[in-house]
């Protein structure tokens, strides 16, 4: 069998990371010899397609990213649990992947910054870089503290002025940032 004929079957409808079955000569199913139009008919599913190796990896890594929400904060507990129950992979001094895969490549990520914890799902071959650039700008989206003053800003203009409907002298309410 020559790989450039190998398919795989999935719904049409929704990719959810798995496939129904591989068919290596891209005719016959690999586990029971049906083709395609067999397998609609056991399956009762008239969606089903055959697609290409090629076709797999692009709705695999689309589904992938879809899982990788942005991080939630968790318990110190948890953490340290996370941490003990299973060995950790890449195991930093404030963060690890916990030691099973949750999907495919992707493994819950665990971190603390400022005495706070997270986890979220991140493909485990993501360079430590951008796990930290990761990292950071959620910190600063969750402690970020906007303060809103009325007349001029005191540093620079918000790009989005609010204009107060009671007040006709020209003031404005922006946001500092």
């Amino acid at each position: 069998m020559k790989k450039e004929h190998l398919k795989f079957v999935i719904d049409s409808r929704c990719f959810r990371g798995s496939c129904v079955t591989s068919m290596s000569d891209g005719i016959h199913c690999d586990y029971y010899g049906s083709t395609l139009e067999e397998l609609k008919k056991q399956e009762n599913n008239p969606f089903l397609i055959a697609v290409t190796k090629n076709a797999i990896h692009k709705r695999s890594r689309i589904h992938d990213k879809s899982l990788c929400r942005p991080f939630r904060e968790i318990t110190e507990e948890n953490y340290y649990n996370c941490m003990n129950e299973l060995p950790p992979v890449r195991l930093k001094r404030h963060s690890f992947f916990f030691g099973e895969p949750y999907h495919g490549s992707l493994y819950m990520f665990c971190f603390t910054i400022g005495k706070r914890f997270f986890r979220g799902l991140r493909p485990v071959m993501t360079p430590q870089a951008e796990l930290e650039r990761q990292m950071n700008e959620h910190y600063r989206n969750i402690t970020f503290k906007g303060k809103v003053t009325k007349g001029k800003a005191s540093r620079r203009p918000s790009p989005f002025p609010i204009h107060s409907p009671t007040r006709k002298t020209g003031n404005v309410s922006s946001v500092t940032w």
